[in-house]
Protein backbone atom coordinates (compact mmCIF):
# COMPACT_ATOMS: atom_id res chain seq x y z
CA UNK A 1 0.00 0.00 0.00
CA UNK A 2 1.13 3.56 -0.62
CA UNK A 3 1.95 5.91 1.65
CA UNK A 4 -0.35 9.30 2.02
CA UNK A 5 1.89 12.85 2.15
CA UNK A 6 1.95 14.19 5.99
CA UNK A 7 2.23 17.14 4.31
CA UNK A 8 1.82 18.72 1.07
CA UNK A 9 3.12 22.58 0.48
CA UNK A 10 2.18 23.84 -3.03
CA UNK A 11 2.65 27.84 -2.44
CA UNK A 12 6.85 27.33 -3.74
CA UNK A 13 8.88 27.35 -6.21
CA UNK A 14 9.71 23.57 -4.77
CA UNK A 15 6.16 21.34 -4.97
CA UNK A 16 6.97 19.30 -1.55
CA UNK A 17 4.77 16.18 -0.81
CA UNK A 18 5.69 14.33 2.53
CA UNK A 19 8.37 14.37 4.86
CA UNK A 20 11.38 12.22 5.55
CA UNK A 21 10.15 11.26 8.49
CA UNK A 22 7.24 9.75 7.00
CA UNK A 23 8.25 6.42 6.20
CA UNK A 24 11.66 4.52 6.88
CA UNK A 25 14.85 4.87 4.65
CA UNK A 26 14.20 1.54 2.35
CA UNK A 27 10.43 2.47 1.06
CA UNK A 28 12.20 6.21 0.45
CA UNK A 29 14.93 3.95 -1.40
CA UNK A 30 12.10 2.07 -3.19
CA UNK A 31 10.02 5.24 -4.18
CA UNK A 32 13.32 6.77 -5.54
CA UNK A 33 13.81 3.77 -7.54
CA UNK A 34 10.53 4.12 -9.29
CA UNK A 35 10.66 7.89 -10.03
CA UNK A 36 13.97 7.14 -11.77
CA UNK A 37 12.93 4.93 -13.68
CA UNK A 38 9.92 7.41 -14.73
CA UNK A 39 12.67 10.02 -16.46
CA UNK A 40 13.37 12.03 -18.24
CA UNK A 41 11.48 14.05 -15.69
CA UNK A 42 11.00 17.37 -18.16
CA UNK A 43 8.94 20.07 -15.44
CA UNK A 44 9.72 20.42 -11.97
CA UNK A 45 10.96 20.99 -9.30
CA UNK A 46 9.62 18.65 -7.03
CA UNK A 47 11.04 17.24 -3.25
CA UNK A 48 9.29 14.03 -2.43
CA UNK A 49 9.81 12.71 0.86
CA UNK A 50 13.31 14.78 0.89
CA UNK A 51 13.70 13.13 -3.03
CA UNK A 52 15.00 16.31 -5.28
CA UNK A 53 13.70 16.16 -8.58
CA UNK A 54 15.37 18.50 -10.53
CA UNK A 55 13.48 18.77 -14.20
CA UNK A 56 14.92 19.63 -17.57
CA UNK A 57 12.82 23.18 -16.78
CA UNK A 58 12.43 24.97 -13.69
CA UNK A 59 9.29 25.92 -14.11
CA UNK A 60 8.74 27.83 -11.25
CA UNK A 61 9.95 30.52 -13.44
CA UNK A 62 7.82 30.75 -15.77
CA UNK A 63 5.14 30.14 -13.44
CA UNK A 64 6.39 33.13 -11.23
CA UNK A 65 6.25 35.93 -14.65
CA UNK A 66 2.89 34.77 -15.63
CA UNK A 67 0.83 34.34 -12.21
CA UNK A 68 0.75 37.89 -11.29
CA UNK A 69 -0.69 38.82 -14.53
CA UNK A 70 -3.80 36.17 -14.59
CA UNK A 71 -7.11 36.40 -12.78
CA UNK A 72 -7.88 34.65 -9.21
CA UNK A 73 -8.37 31.00 -9.80
CA UNK A 74 -9.79 30.80 -6.51
CA UNK A 75 -12.64 28.77 -6.54
CA UNK A 76 -12.76 28.67 -10.90
CA UNK A 77 -13.04 25.56 -13.09
CA UNK A 78 -9.63 25.46 -14.33
CA UNK A 79 -8.00 23.10 -17.30
CA UNK A 80 -4.05 23.14 -18.42
CA UNK A 81 -3.34 21.95 -21.89
CA UNK A 82 -0.43 19.66 -22.09
CA UNK A 83 0.42 19.28 -18.37
CA UNK A 84 3.28 17.19 -18.54
CA UNK A 85 4.39 15.66 -15.05
CA UNK A 86 1.57 17.83 -13.70
CA UNK A 87 3.62 20.53 -12.04
CA UNK A 88 1.49 23.65 -12.67
CA UNK A 89 -1.54 21.40 -11.72
CA UNK A 90 0.10 21.36 -8.15
CA UNK A 91 0.79 25.32 -8.31
CA UNK A 92 -3.09 26.23 -9.18
CA UNK A 93 -4.24 24.09 -6.97
CA UNK A 94 -2.30 26.43 -4.42
CA UNK A 95 -4.34 29.07 -5.62
CA UNK A 96 -7.87 27.56 -3.99
CA UNK A 97 -9.82 27.07 -7.55
CA UNK A 98 -13.33 24.67 -7.19
CA UNK A 99 -11.32 22.18 -9.98
CA UNK A 100 -8.26 21.63 -11.66
CA UNK A 101 -8.15 18.94 -15.20
CA UNK A 102 -4.83 18.17 -16.83
CA UNK A 103 -4.68 17.07 -20.23
CA UNK A 104 -1.48 15.29 -22.01
CA UNK A 105 -1.52 12.38 -24.23
CA UNK A 106 1.93 11.37 -22.94
CA UNK A 107 1.83 7.97 -21.07
CA UNK A 108 4.94 8.80 -19.05
CA UNK A 109 4.03 12.14 -18.21
CA UNK A 110 0.52 10.88 -16.96
CA UNK A 111 2.39 8.00 -14.58
CA UNK A 112 4.51 10.68 -13.12
CA UNK A 113 1.47 12.97 -12.30
CA UNK A 114 -0.01 10.33 -11.07
CA UNK A 115 2.41 8.26 -8.41
CA UNK A 116 2.46 12.02 -7.17
CA UNK A 117 -0.86 12.49 -6.35
CA UNK A 118 -0.90 9.31 -5.07
CA UNK A 119 1.17 10.64 -2.60
CA UNK A 120 -0.35 13.67 -2.42
CA UNK A 121 -4.46 12.83 -2.56
CA UNK A 122 -5.63 15.96 -3.99
CA UNK A 123 -9.21 15.26 -5.10
CA UNK A 124 -10.40 17.73 -7.21
CA UNK A 125 -7.23 17.51 -9.93
CA UNK A 126 -8.46 15.12 -12.55
CA UNK A 127 -5.64 14.69 -15.37
CA UNK A 128 -6.50 12.84 -18.92
CA UNK A 129 -4.11 11.31 -21.01
CA UNK A 130 -5.24 12.88 -24.20
CA UNK A 131 -5.10 15.76 -26.29
CA UNK A 132 -7.51 18.19 -25.91
CA UNK A 133 -9.12 18.07 -29.62
CA UNK A 134 -10.30 14.69 -27.81
CA UNK A 135 -12.33 16.60 -25.31
CA UNK A 136 -15.37 17.63 -26.93
CA UNK A 137 -17.39 18.84 -24.03
CA UNK A 138 -17.55 19.23 -20.63
CA UNK A 139 -20.41 19.57 -18.09
CA UNK A 140 -18.41 22.32 -16.71
CA UNK A 141 -17.40 24.63 -18.85
CA UNK A 142 -14.34 26.26 -17.75
CA UNK A 143 -13.10 29.96 -16.33
CA UNK A 144 -9.46 29.46 -17.01
CA UNK A 145 -7.40 27.72 -19.40
CA UNK A 146 -3.95 28.21 -19.58
CA UNK A 147 -2.55 26.42 -22.97
CA UNK A 148 1.47 26.86 -21.96
CA UNK A 149 3.80 25.37 -24.75
CA UNK A 150 1.71 23.88 -26.72
CA UNK A 151 0.70 26.02 -29.96
CA UNK A 152 3.96 25.50 -31.90
CA UNK A 153 3.46 22.09 -31.76
CA UNK A 154 0.20 22.03 -33.49
CA UNK A 155 -0.05 22.19 -37.07
CA UNK A 156 -3.45 23.82 -37.12
CA UNK A 157 -2.97 26.33 -34.41
CA UNK A 158 -5.87 28.64 -35.43
CA UNK A 159 -8.44 24.88 -34.91
CA UNK A 160 -6.98 24.84 -31.72
CA UNK A 161 -7.47 28.18 -30.23
CA UNK A 162 -11.03 27.81 -31.62
CA UNK A 163 -11.43 25.02 -29.92
CA UNK A 164 -10.20 26.07 -26.34
CA UNK A 165 -12.74 28.94 -26.55
CA UNK A 166 -15.63 26.62 -27.35
CA UNK A 167 -14.70 24.67 -23.56
CA UNK A 168 -14.52 28.34 -22.13
CA UNK A 169 -17.32 29.96 -20.12
CA UNK A 170 -18.56 33.32 -21.15
CA UNK A 171 -16.13 36.02 -19.50
CA UNK A 172 -13.28 33.17 -19.36
CA UNK A 173 -9.58 33.58 -19.63
CA UNK A 174 -6.87 32.37 -21.56
CA UNK A 175 -3.20 31.78 -21.22
CA UNK A 176 -0.71 31.23 -23.75
CA UNK A 177 2.77 30.73 -23.52
CA UNK A 178 4.06 30.25 -26.60
CA UNK A 179 6.81 30.20 -28.81
CA UNK A 180 7.38 33.56 -31.54
CA UNK A 181 9.56 34.60 -34.09
CA UNK A 182 11.06 38.13 -33.09
CA UNK A 183 10.27 41.22 -35.19
CA UNK A 184 7.21 43.61 -35.42
CA UNK A 185 6.09 42.11 -38.72
CA UNK A 186 3.66 39.76 -39.84
CA UNK A 187 5.33 36.80 -40.81
CA UNK A 188 4.73 32.75 -39.35
CA UNK A 189 8.33 30.82 -39.49
CA UNK A 190 8.08 27.33 -40.42
CA UNK A 191 11.30 25.80 -39.97
CA UNK A 192 12.49 23.27 -42.48
CA UNK A 193 12.78 20.37 -39.91
CA UNK A 194 13.96 21.24 -36.77
CA UNK A 195 14.13 24.13 -34.67
CA UNK A 196 16.47 24.28 -31.60
CA UNK A 197 16.85 20.23 -31.76
CA UNK A 198 13.26 19.97 -31.84
CA UNK A 199 11.42 18.36 -34.87
CA UNK A 200 7.73 18.99 -33.96
CA UNK A 201 7.72 22.94 -34.18
CA UNK A 202 5.35 23.54 -36.91
CA UNK A 203 4.54 27.61 -36.85
CA UNK A 204 6.07 30.60 -35.15
CA UNK A 205 4.09 33.32 -35.32
CA UNK A 206 5.61 36.91 -34.54
CA UNK A 207 3.78 38.61 -31.79
CA UNK A 208 1.49 39.96 -34.14
CA UNK A 209 0.63 37.18 -36.19
CA UNK A 210 -0.32 35.62 -32.39
CA UNK A 211 -2.79 38.36 -31.56
CA UNK A 212 -3.93 37.94 -35.05
CA UNK A 213 -5.20 34.31 -34.32
CA UNK A 214 -6.62 34.86 -31.18
CA UNK A 215 -8.93 37.56 -32.43
CA UNK A 216 -9.73 35.43 -35.46
CA UNK A 217 -10.50 32.48 -32.95
CA UNK A 218 -13.02 34.88 -31.30
CA UNK A 219 -10.76 36.05 -28.34
CA UNK A 220 -10.23 40.01 -27.52
CA UNK A 221 -9.05 42.33 -24.82
CA UNK A 222 -5.93 39.98 -25.35
CA UNK A 223 -2.69 41.62 -23.86
CA UNK A 224 1.13 40.98 -24.05
CA UNK A 225 2.28 40.63 -20.37
CA UNK A 226 5.41 39.35 -21.09
CA UNK A 227 8.23 37.91 -23.73
CA UNK A 228 11.39 36.23 -22.60
CA UNK A 229 14.27 34.72 -24.48
CA UNK A 230 14.74 31.44 -22.65
CA UNK A 231 18.31 30.67 -21.13
CA UNK A 232 19.87 27.58 -20.08
CA UNK A 233 19.18 28.38 -16.72
CA UNK A 234 15.87 27.82 -17.06
CA UNK A 235 15.85 24.78 -19.61
CA UNK A 236 19.25 22.84 -19.26
CA UNK A 237 20.16 19.12 -18.43
CA UNK A 238 20.14 17.34 -15.23
CA UNK A 239 20.41 14.06 -13.16
CA UNK A 240 16.52 13.86 -13.68
CA UNK A 241 16.41 13.96 -17.20
CA UNK A 242 20.04 13.70 -18.85
CA UNK A 243 20.50 13.90 -22.69
CA UNK A 244 20.66 17.13 -24.41
CA UNK A 245 19.18 20.36 -23.57
CA UNK A 246 18.78 24.00 -24.70
CA UNK A 247 22.64 24.85 -24.68
CA UNK A 248 23.00 21.88 -26.76
CA UNK A 249 20.98 23.29 -29.85
CA UNK A 250 22.54 26.82 -29.29
CA UNK A 251 25.19 28.18 -31.97
CA UNK A 252 28.58 28.25 -29.87
CA UNK A 253 29.35 31.25 -27.71
CA UNK A 254 26.27 32.95 -29.66
CA UNK A 255 23.29 32.20 -27.56
CA UNK A 256 21.11 34.32 -29.53
CA UNK A 257 21.06 31.28 -32.54
CA UNK A 258 20.45 28.10 -32.87
CA UNK A 259 22.49 25.72 -34.25
CA UNK A 260 20.54 25.31 -37.17
CA UNK A 261 21.11 28.76 -37.72
CA UNK A 262 17.56 30.15 -36.73
CA UNK A 263 16.97 32.89 -33.89
CA UNK A 264 16.87 31.38 -29.95
CA UNK A 265 13.57 30.41 -28.53
CA UNK A 266 11.49 33.67 -28.00
CA UNK A 267 9.17 33.15 -25.58
CA UNK A 268 5.35 35.03 -25.30
CA UNK A 269 2.67 35.04 -22.59
CA UNK A 270 -0.78 36.33 -24.32
CA UNK A 271 -4.13 36.85 -21.90
CA UNK A 272 -7.27 36.87 -23.81
CA UNK A 273 -10.96 36.98 -22.66
CA UNK A 274 -13.85 35.47 -23.72
CA UNK A 275 -16.08 37.89 -24.09
CA UNK A 276 -19.58 36.69 -26.11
Amino acid sequence: MLPIASRVILNQDVVEIGDPDDLTPDIILEIKTYLESLKPWRKGPFKIFGIDIEGEWQSHMKWNRILPHISSLTHKHVLDIGSNSGYYLFRMMAEQPESVVGMDPAERYYRQFAILNRFASIENIKYIPQRVEAFKENPTPFDTVFCMGILYHNRDPKALLSHIYALMVKGGELVIDTLIYPGKNRFIFEPESRYAGMNNVHHLPTLSVLLDWMKESGFSRNQVVDTNQTTIEEQRQTNWSPGYSLKNFLLGEDKNKTTEGYPAPLRAVVIGKKCN
